[in-house]
Order: structure tokens, then C-alpha cells, then sequence
């Protein structure tokens, strides 16, 4: 699309009918592709925890929260910005006593930590850790890479929806 102040008129239009509407959803009502999705809470409300479940669910093919619809299993790569993997395995354990989920759509790392997207510099390596990753588990096709939380890979300062365009 043009590179303009605003759309109004015969550019709205024009626009409209120049969008992809093929543009496939991933979660209904929550995660379409080509997107970024942020969930943003005080500390220690639970973010996580939802975060990890409806990935956990998306992976599995599950209607996310029991309502929002998966049509299918979706390669999930989840990098744990903080923290290591001990937290959020004793809550798979917890989830995958209901849910049972598909260990081959799921991935979960922590070696991006200590990273800065901020930092130009960093973009490459973090970029070739995903790659590899895809590589190794899904054959390069991940359909959601899930970062929580996302700020400790900006260095902490995501204040603005600007910031979240390094990604």
C-alpha cells in the first residue's frame, strides 16, 4: 500500500480492496498470521500462565480458552525471555494432566536471554537461534513464536506500540 497521511474516500476504498483477505487466522479472535499480539498486565496477575496455556492449547489443535477456534495444530516456539525453563515446565506438567499435549508441535527455549532487540547488533544471532530451532523441530514452518515476556528482550523499555516494530 501507498505510503500516505490517511485514507478517506476513494483511498479507503482502494485500500480495502488491495487487502490480503485470504490472510490466514490462527486463533479466531486473538492471533491472525503476519501479526503481533501483546497481552499486557501488572505483575504477577497470570500473564504467563494464559500465555502458555493458549499456546500449549494452539499447538494441540484446541480451541484456545475452550472458544476461540484452532483449526489446526499449530508449531509453536516459545521463548522465555526471563526466567528459566523449571516455572513454566512445572505448569505444562500441570496443564498436560488435562490437555495432553503434542510434545512434536512445541518447542520452548531460553536462549535468547540476555538479548536486546533494541541492539542492531543482536538481530542476527536472535534470528539464527529461531531459525535453527525451526529448523530442528518443525522443519522451518513455525506458525507463532510466542516471547514472554517480550520486554526483557528490548531492554526493558517497551513503553510505546512503536517499540513492539523491532520485532
Amino acid at each position: 500500500m501507498e505510503d500516505i497521511l490517511y485514507y478517506h474516500g476513494d483511498s479507503l476504498r482502494k485500500a480495502l480492496l488491495e487487502t490480503n483477505k485470504d490472510r490466514r487466522i490462527l486463533i479466531e479472535g486473538y492471533i491472525p498470521e503476519k501479526s503481533i499480539t501483546m497481552i499486557y498486565a501488572n505483575d504477577g496477575i497470570g500473564k504467563s500462565t494464559i500465555n502458555l496455556q493458549s499456546m500449549l492449547e494452539a499447538s494441540n489443535g484446541y480451541n484456545v480458552f475452550e472458544g476461540l477456534l484452532v483449526e489446526q495444530p499449530l508449531n509453536v516456539l516459545y521463548v522465555l525471555g526471563e526466567r528459566g525453563v523449571e516455572e513454566p515446565f512445572e505448569r505444562l506438567l500441570m496443564m498436560d494432566e488435562r490437555l495432553h499435549f503434542n510434545f512434536d508441535k512445541f518447542a520452548i527455549t531460553d536462549k535468547l536471554q540476555g538479548y536486546n532487540l533494541q541492539t542492531t547488533n543482536h538481530h542476527i544471532p536472535c534470528l539464527q537461534i529461531i531459525k535453527d530451532i525451526s529448523e530442528s523441530c518443525f522443519s522451518g514452518k513455525v506458525d507463532i513464536v510466542n516471547f514472554d515476556p517480550i520486554y526483557s528482550l528490548c531492554g526493558g523499555k517497551l513503553k510505546e506500540d512503536e517499540d513492539v516494530s523491532i520485532l
